[in-house]
């Protein structure tokens, strides 16, 4: 069986959220996008940061 590293890459903006699977050689798996998410230091800042990943795929 042969294992492959899948990475994930996020851009969490303030008005909008992209994120990314690939495998380690460049093949895309999956993108998607969402809403932004809010400095962890603001009101419901880190409930918003952790939500974004679950919006975008």
């Amino acid at each position: 069986m042969t294992k492959s590293i899948v990475l994930a890459g996020f851009d969490a903006g303030q008005t909008h959220t992209r994120c990314r699977l690939a495998l380690a050689d460049g093949t895309v798996l999956a993108e998607g996008e969402g809403s932004g998410v809010s400095h962890l230091s603001s009101a419901g800042g880190p409930e918003q940061f952790q939500e974004a990943p679950t919006q975008q795929l």
